[in-house]
């Protein structure tokens, strides 16, 4: 183990140019800070020796075939996989099942190095694809009480570095005195990883899946969604296009240009017509054209001769006399005429009849 730590300080040595000077605080960043490592969870203080026992009877049994190219893998149909649980030792796929990565442990090759502005962070020595394993966020359970005591000995010492990870409503994960890999990984307020609580062997476990494809080389972030109990708020150097500035604060909306009104094109609003069913609508009139007059009734017609005929008559008794004895015998003439006249020549007065009166006037 001493022999790691002096050969990485070697390299980072090597990489510093010869006009800076070593300082006490210099020589103390070439290493990362002293924890006890851990492979899985360690519980502590009140939560020391409660262990939850699960028989193998009662874990979910999935319905892979064992006789897949990828049993149980992220593109299969594994109901346990559907509901974030790990698959148990008696899963029908055997050592094929590809969902028992937090008990094997599969996660990439990683490394811990110094950034320029925030301090030590994680990197991944290989590519990683998006939705894979990356690695298990552990270190020690504690409870609500030993959180607080832990958290007022920071703000004593003026302590910054906080590795509380809540697992659920009686625990916390604190992987600053003891942890693994995954305490070193930075916040950003675009991160390529994200948490997922998954159900392994019965027990709620916090692991770190990729939302992205990550090449080799590169860090490996998660957003801490930090929830400040004190009043300031710690800076954040993440450096991501959409930095919110303060760790745990929303990141800011990508700005979209706006669209500018066209003024040449005009815009209708519709108005909108309630109807109401105790208010009838009031019946439209239609307007009648002369061009375009009723048919007459065969009465009408035979009133409206009589009156053409009468019109053109001089008031003389003899004329009036002469009209009453031989109107008889002119009904069958005037009849036959009465259907070669039109309704447009009657209402304005041409008819054949009128004509010939005026003329005898």
């Amino acid at each position: 183990m001493a022999m790691e730590h002096a050969q990485r300080a070697c390299e980072i040595l090597k990489k510093v140019s010869p006009d800076e000077e070593e300082t006490p605080d210099f020589a103390s960043s070439l290493l990362p800070p002293h924890y006890v490592k851990l492979k899985v969870n360690k519980p502590c203080g009140s939560l020391c020796g409660k262990r939850i026992d699960v028989e193998e009877s009662s874990l979910t049994q999935c319905e892979c075939n064992p006789d897949e190219e990828d049993p149980c893998g992220p593109y299969s149909q594994c109901l346990n996989r559907m509901l974030l649980t790990e698959c148990g030792p008696t899963c029908r796929a055997g050592e094929r099942c590809n969902n028992r990565a937090f008990e094997k442990r599969l996660y990439p090759k990683l490394v811990p190095y110094r950034t320029p502005q925030r301090g030590w962070g994680l990197k991944t020595l290989e590519d990683i694809k998006a939705g894979q394993f990356v690695i298990e966020y552990v270190g020690e359970l504690i409870d609500e009480e030993e959180f607080k005591r832990r958290m007022q000995r920071k703000y004593e010492i003026r302590d910054e570095n906080y590795y509380f990870l809540t697992l659920d409503n009686e625990r916390m994960i604190d992987a600053g005195p003891k942890g693994n890999l995954a305490r070193f990984m930075n916040h950003c307020c675009e991160p390529n990883c994200e948490t997922q609580k998954w159900t392994v062997l019965g027990d709620v476990r916090v692991g770190l899946f990729a939302m992205r494809d990550i090449p080799a080389n590169s860090e490996v972030t998660f957003n801490y969604n930090l929830q400040c109990a004190g009043i300031e708020k710690k800076q954040c150097l993440c450096g991501a296009k959409r930095c919110s500035g303060y760790i745990g604060a929303k990141p800011k909306q990508s700005e979209q240009p706006k669209k500018k009104k066209d003024v040449t094109k005009r815009t209708y609003k519709k108005r909108k017509v309630e109807y109401s069913p105790t208010v009838r609508p009031k019946p439209v009139k239609r307007q009648t054209s002369r061009s375009n007059p009723k048919e007459l009734t065969e009465i009408e017609k035979d009133l409206l001769i009589i009156k053409l005929a009468t019109s053109g008559m001089s008031s003389d008794s003899d004329c009036s006399g002469r009209f009453s004895v031989d109107s008889a015998k002119e009904t069958k003439a005037m009849k036959r005429k009465r259907d070669r006249i039109s309704p447009e020549d009657l209402y304005n007065g041409l008819s054949p009849n009128n004509k010939r009166f005026k003329e005898d006037d």
